[in-house]
């Protein structure tokens, strides 16, 4: 495809420090640049939780991620409660609460990790329903687009075939992380209609990953480059690795303490400061 068409998804919690990267960082750097023909930014978000379901998210990831024996009864648990919602897919409307200048939309329903999946089933719903996009590229707070370099690395894809790109999770994943995901229309439609089998037990992108897997669509790696202290950004290559990626992370610093604005704007400066090549 020559002329892709491309809608860039930023997905957002409405607590911090996540909206404070978005106002100090994301807004003042690579928001800022210009897009090409064919492409919008929007940013979407979930229903805000009170400080109580704040707390209990937090406790529900930390069990998650502490070993298998505890993570898999809390796996059922989540099954159990989600089943009322296997086919279920929120409403979305405009929002007017992150005050940014690219389009918002909220998912009326809880804006949680455990959640996730329908705030995700959501905004894919408002892209393949109500616009004429080729491709949803889908992102996150911590992370830089450079827009005219993701436009060139879609346009050499070949979409004759659902597609469903990103870059790995982790070493040896086989399924995108929710930083930086691309999925067709066509791959869009398929998880709609096939919903119901998303495990909710599982993390929300391994198990879109295990989905499309049942639905025999391979998993083509994208590049990315993470950023996660100063110091890297004044390594001698770090000028062509910017250059080599359209997508770079930036996550420091431990969940009170982040440092990825300072991050994002030095990365922001330097790819300007050598040719602001985006």
């Amino acid at each position: 495809m020559n002329n892709p068409k491309i809608l860039v998804a930023i997905g957002h919690g409405l607590y911090e420090p996540w909206i404070n990267i978005l106002h100090e960082g994301q807004r003042k750097t690579w928001l800022r640049w210009p897009i090409p023909e064919g492409m919008k930014v929007i940013h979407f978000h979930g229903t805000p939780l009170s400080f109580l379901g704040w707390k209990l998210d937090r406790l529900h990831e930390k069990i998650r991620w502490t070993n298998r024996w505890v993570a898999l009864p809390l796996a059922w648990f989540d099954r159990i409660i989600a089943l009322p919602f296997k086919f279920y897919i929120p409403k979305i409307e405009k929002s007017t609460l992150l005050k940014v200048e690219e389009e918002t939309f909220q998912t009326h329903f809880p804006d949680a990790y455990l959640t996730f999946q329908w705030k995700f089933l959501s905004i894919l719903k408002y892209f393949f329903d109500q616009t004429d996009f080729d491709y949803i590229f889908l992102t996150t707070t911590s992370s830089m687009i450079k827009p005219f370099a993701l436009k060139r690395l879609v346009s050499e894809l070949n979409n004759t075939q659902p597609v469903y790109a990103g870059v790995k999770a982790y070493a040896g994943a086989n399924f995108a992380a929710g930083n930086n995901r691309l999925l067709s229309r066509s791959a869009v439609d398929l998880v709609l209609k096939n919903r119901s089998k998303i495990d909710p037990g599982t993390i929300e992108d391994k198990a879109l990953g295990e989905l499309m897997h049942a639905l025999q669509i391979p998993f083509i790696e994208l590049p990315s480059l993470n950023i996660t202290t100063i110091e890297q950004l004044n390594s001698p290559n770090i000028e062509e690795e910017m250059k080599r990626n359209f997508h770079i992370r930036v996550k420091s610093g431990a969940f009170e303490n982040r440092n990825d604005v300072a991050l994002m704007q030095a990365a922001f400066k330097k790819i300007n400061d050598n040719g602001g090549e985006i």
